[in-house]
This record gives C-alpha cells, structure tokens and sequence, in this order.
C-alpha cells in the first residue's frame, strides 16, 4: 500500500513539474481522499483474513457432579478412621465400599460390625491385611485384593460363609493362620507361585472348594491347612514338600487324586483321615 501511495504523489508531483497536466488543489485533496480509502480497505481485508484462518474453540465443558452424590462421597469419606496409612476402622453401612488410596494396611478388626457390605475394592497402595480384618462379614461375597498385597493375616477372612470370589495378587508371600477359615461358598481359588507360607487352618471347612495347585515354593504343608474340605477332589503337591503335618487333609471325603512326591520324608497323625475316596499315585 505504501509503495502505491508513493508512486501516485510522484506521479502527481512529475505532472505539475513538467506542465504535462493542469492539477488543481481539489485533485490533489480526491487523491489523497482515494489512498485513504484504498488503504483502510486493505487493513479491512487482513482482519477479515485473519478472522478466517482463525478456529472457533468451545468453552471447556466442566462436568458438574450433583449435590447430593457430593455430599454422599463427603460422608462415605468420613466413615474411614485412617492413623499413618493404616485404616482403623470403618464405620460405615455401604454395600460397596471402595478404600481410598493412600491406605497401606488393612488394621486388625478394622470391619467389625460392618454387616451390609458385600463388596470390597482395595487400592494399590495396601500392602498387608491385618487378622480378623474382614472376618465374620456375612455378606461379603467379593473382594479385589491389590497386587502389591504380601501378606494376609491371621483369620482375616474367617467365617465370610458369602464369600465365592476372590483372586490371591501376584506378589504374596504368605496366608497366615485360618486366614479363609470356614469360607464355605469359596469355590477356587488360584495360589500365586510367589506365595511361600500357608500356615494351619488356611483353607480349613472352605466346604465348596473343588481344587487346588501349591505353588514350588511351599516346602511344608501345615496342620489341619485344608482340613474339612467337603468337595475337594484333587490337589498337586509340588516336589520339594518335605513335611505334611497333621490332620492335613482330615475329612476330606471327595479326594480322590492325590500324589505324594518322593522329596515329602514326613507324615503327620490323621493326615488322610476320611479321605475315603482316596487313590494314592
């Protein structure tokens, strides 16, 4: 625009230099008039270029959460009494009963009372659960055990009669005493190979139960372990077991296939007692 500009005035100012036009004030004054208008069109014509390149981008949506469920989230918050990552108690009356993260041990009796809940979802922060954390919970029928869990504690599962669903995380290492004692709707359940320890009265009068494989790492099967296992048919006892101790297997009346590897050197009182159904291999 600017060299248009210039190249009319210079146009201009040759004419009236060299006689080769007759150029009065008012010509000059519409000329002048002209570029000025020429150039506020052109001004014009960058705006409009840029408003076209620009992209309309809607206002950020923010999601809204209702009052009420707010509010319910604040009070389940307040039913969880938590010192140093450990969880106390819990003193609440949900059904579902999600812990928050954070928690790292589940503490000792820390659901007693709790009789309404059914389902249970632990965070990746719980690394241990404490004896008789969940026991006598009637209605507990599943619970999602973390993977960074290394230990559960003695009778922590005891007499949960509802509870069928339950997978063992990867990283544990050891199922304390009576931990699934009398969990009589426990049906399967899958022991991890990083679990070394399965202490007396784990599995005993777990009365649904049909199978189970032990993992290489167990070198003892304790007393009473699976004792009262109605409905157990088979169990894989790795080589490498050297003990099984009394009353192992007592009163498992189904067990039929059962193989006894040549490192086990020591059978304890009543090991097999009412196995009835038993075929030695």
């Amino acid at each position: 625009m600017a060299d248009e500009k210039e190249q009319i005035l210079y146009s201009i100012y040759d004419s009236i230099k060299n006689g080769k036009a007759h150029i009065t004030c008012d010509d000059i004054e519409e000329a002048i008039r002209d570029l000025k208008l020429a150039e506020a069109m052109s001004r014009l014509n960058k705006k409009q270029a840029c408003l076209k390149k620009a992209t309309y981008k809607p206002p950020r949506q923010i999601q809204r959460i209702p009052l009420e469920a707010r509010n319910q989230q604040m009070e389940e918050n307040h039913n969880f009494e938590i010192e140093d990552g450990v969880l106390i108690k819990y003193s609440g009356h949900s059904k579902i009963v999600e812990i928050p993260e954070g928690v790292k041990i589940i503490g000792a009796r820390a659901f007693r009372g709790c009789d309404s809940v059914e389902k249970i979802l632990l965070p990746r922060s719980v690394t241990e659960i404490g004896e008789y954390a969940f026991a006598y919970r009637k209605n507990l029928k599943s619970i999602h055990l973390s993977d960074n869990i290394e230990t559960i504690g003695e009778f922590a599962f005891y007499d949960c009669s509802a509870l069928c669903d339950v997978t063992l995380p990867r990283r544990l290492s050891s199922i304390r005493t009576g931990a699934f004692k009398m969990c009589s709707a426990l049906k399967a359940v899958r022991i991890p190979e990083s679990v070394s320890s399965i202490e007396s009265f784990a599995f005993c009068g777990c009365k649904q139960l049909g199978s189970i494989t032990l993992p290489q790492r167990i070198k003892v099967i304790e007393s009473n372990v699976f004792a009262d296992c109605d409905n157990l048919e088979s169990i894989n006892i790795p080589y490498g077991v050297t003990e099984i101790k009394d009353a192992a297997f007592y009163g498992c009346s189904k067990l039929k296939n059962l193989k006894i590897p040549g490192s086990v050197s020591k059978i304890g009182n009543y090991v097999f007692y009412g196995c009835k159904n038993i075929v030695k291999r």
